[in-house]
């Protein structure tokens, strides 16, 4: 057992799922899936869909750019995206969206996620199946890794947001 909070999210998810199916909900195939599998693992395929911005702000973030990262960059953001414990939902006078991921994981179900990195605290939201996951990105790592996918001189607001943890 890792023993961080996300650990114990998932396992209670998979216990849930494995419930739900045994009296026949049918909500997916889980199959072979331990805590330890989950964590321990590199995420499975998929492919990833990056939306950056020109400008990040509270009143809006705007000036949209769509990127589709290499396979390298996607494997990257959905093991980062792994790592991120998860937290309870923060509200913050002030916040903008710094990104937004539409992940597509392949072999899953349901097989399309959402997720948008905040500027307050370095949350992220994670949004599956209508329910919505709080996470925080303590070191940056999934913020590192967007960026990284982000080709110079575009959504350069998104390319310039700091690191809001204790490390930035």
């Amino acid at each position: 057992m890792c023993g961080s909070y996300a650990g114990i999210v998932k396992a209670f998810a998979l216990l849930t799922a494995a419930v739900l199916v045994a009296i026949g909900i049918g909500i997916g195939v889980v199959t072979g899936l331990s805590e330890a599998s989950l964590a321990h693992t590199s995420p499975p395929p998929g492919d990833v869909r990056l939306t950056a911005f020109a400008t990040v702000s509270i009143s809006g973030s705007s000036g949209v750019t769509t990127i589709t990262p290499s396979q390298a960059q996607a494997a990257e953001i959905l093991r980062a995206l792994d790592t991120l414990p998860g937290v309870p939902a923060l509200s913050c006078h002030e916040n903008a969206l710094v990104y937004s991921l539409a992940i597509h994981l392949k072999g899953r179900r349901p097989s399309a996620l959402a997720v948008n990195g905040w500027e307050c605290a370095s949350t992220v939201a994670e949004i599956e199946a209508g329910h919505t996951t709080w996470l925080y990105d303590k070191d940056c790592l999934l913020l590192d890794a967007v960026k990284a996918a982000i080709p110079p001189h575009e959504a350069e607001g998104t390319l310039e947001s700091p690191c809001v943890t204790p490390r930035g």
